[in-house]
This record gives C-alpha cells, structure tokens and sequence, in this order.
C-alpha cells in the first residue's frame, strides 16, 4: 500500500483544498526580488505575503502607468496560483502582461465601472484564501478601505496590491495620503539600455520604494524603559509631546487617551501572551503634520523630538536614504 504521508501529489491536492477552504496559510511569508538592495529594505526579505501593497506610475501619463502594470504583473506572475485582476477600464493589454510571466490561464478579470465594485470585488478575492493575489485597479484608496482589504489579505495570507492609476494629472497628489497599505511603490521609465541591434532596446524602469511599514530605522523606541513605580497610578496625567525643528506639532497629555492603560491590557491580554517589554499602540495626539493646512512633511535634514514626561525624550535625525 502507498505511504500517503510520504506523497507528494496528495499533500499538495491537501494543500490546495485547504486553500480553497480557507484553512491553510502560506507557508511562504514573502516574496523576494532577489536584489539584495531592495530585499534588505522589506520586514522578512521580499514583498509580504497576506499584506497590501500599493503601486503607482511616476507621473500622470500612460507610459509610467503601463510600467506601474507591468511591475504589478511581474510581481504576480511570481506568485502560486489563480490571480483576480479588477478593473473599470477595458484597456489592460495582456499580450504585454504576459511578457511580464503572467500567463492569461492563470487570470481571472473582474471588470465593473464603478470604484466602489472594485473595492468590493478585491475583498471578496481576499478573503475567500483561494487566490494568490489580487490586483485591482484604483484612483482612490482611503484608509477605511485600504485596511479593510489589508486585514482581508492578512486573514488567507493573499497578497493584494493595488494599481493606482490617474486619469487627470491632479489626482496624483491623492499618492500622499496615509493608507493602510505595507509598501508603496512609484514605478517610472528610464531611457531604454542600448543593445547591439539598431532601433532596440532593453527597458529600464526606476522603481522606488515610498514608504514601507516596519523597515529599518523606523518604529524608534526609548531612549528609556521607565518601571511602573516611576509614573503615577495608570500612567495618568502625563505630557506627550512632539517637536519637529525645535517647533511644537503635537501637544496632549495620557488623560486624552480615550481608555486607560488598565482598560488596554485587560482585553488584549485575553486573547494573547503579553511579555515585559511588549508595545501597545495606541495612536497618535492631534496634529499630525498631514491633516494640516498647508500640510508639513518631514524631510532629510529635520530633527523629530518625542518627549513623554517622566519617561524622557527621544531625539531622530531625518536623512535621506543611503545615507
């Protein structure tokens, strides 16, 4: 009699009924690029699985939007299993996408002329666990629906990106807004490599990272742990404050919090192990340099101070990267 624990076939038809059901997560947290400069930049070595990502041309034109869809097909394309592509607009010319490594039999397209069928379309692919990815493609992504989709992806461990793609120039500045999105990429061309035969070249890209959630230098903590003993009961009554150059942004105190330290640990320490040392975040005080008008943004040269009273004050330079 066959050893069944020892085949192959039945473990991956196990596998992917699991997957299909909804009940197995991908044994593969990220996807790597196999460059070693982009890799050492993302959480885990490559682009997360069961996480959202965002991808966008660098400028409003169609040609830094077809790069921006290739990127997104690229990274598909390397990816197991069944891909759901969502659309509004019928001008995806796969023939191109294929060049990418996406083959058309691995695609399932979901077109809808309206934005909000979309969203819907690429939360369903998300949370149903039978899909490697979901690619869908948006002007806008507000933080209600982005981490929405984000915590779809997180729950099957599918990995959702969204294209951002403008039709008017101005839409692009909608790219700054905060998501809840893992990555977010800004994809351009570059004049093309020269290649020994006239009239051809090969494509160049220049691909940048944006912003990735939990990358090197972010996320500081200290400079101190202070003990509960040092603070008053629950933490009560202490100043937070944030100085970006010397100049107060955000100023609140711990009464603002909307429930107390008690009634953050009692809950969550239900559900999980809490250890000496864990962090709960909790948010940030008003005055965050987005929602203001005009809107400030930090930028290399700039000092970040955050000062907790009693605790103490932790002091970041801003630098550019490489640097």
């Amino acid at each position: 009699m066959a050893n069944h624990a020892l085949n192959p076939v039945l473990a991956e038809l196990r596998e992917r009924i699991g997957r299909l059901e909804g009940s197995v997560q991908r044994s593969r947290q990220a996807l790597p690029f196999d460059v070693a400069e982009v890799d050492r930049a993302l959480p885990g070595g490559g682009l997360a699985f069961g996480a959202l990502h965002e991808v966008a041309g660098g400028g409003g034109g169609t040609v830094d939007g077809a790069a921006a869809a290739l990127f997104s097909a690229g990274v598909a394309a390397r990816t197991s299993g069944r891909v759901l592509w969502c659309m509004t607009r019928p001008d995806l010319f796969f023939p191109a996408i294929s060049q990418a490594g996406l083959h058309p039999d691995r695609v399932v397209f979901c077109e809808s002329d309206r934005e909000e069928e979309v969203l819907s379309a690429m939360e369903e692919g998300l949370s149903f666990g039978g899909l490697s990815c979901v690619v869908g493609e948006l002007v806008r992504l507000s933080m209600t629906a982005s981490r929405r989709l984000h915590l779809a992806a997180e729950k099957t461990g599918s990995m959702g990106i969204v294209l951002r793609r403008w039709r008017r120039q101005n839409e692009a500045s909608d790219y700054g807004q905060p998501t809840a999105s893992t990555t977010r990429w800004r994809i351009s061309t570059l004049p093309s490599e020269r290649l020994p035969v006239a009239g051809v070249g090969r494509a160049r890209w220049l691909a940048e990272l944006m912003r990735v959630k939990a990358g090197d230098s972010t996320g500081g903590f200290g400079p101190y742990l202070v003990t509960a003993d040092e603070l008053p009961a629950g933490a009560k009554g202490l100043r937070l404050v944030t100085r970006l150059n010397g100049e107060i942004l955000q100023d609140a105190n711990t009464d603002d919090l909307l429930f107390s330290v008690a009634q953050l640990v009692s809950p969550l320490s239900v559900s999980m192990t809490l250890e000496p040392g864990d962090v709960i975040v909790t948010g940030t005080p008003a005055g965050v340099g987005f929602a203001r008008k005009p809107q400030i943004f930090m930028k290399p040269g700039d000092r970040c101070e955050i000062e907790i009273e009693g605790v103490g004050r932790l002091s970041n330079p801003v630098i550019a990267p490489g640097e």
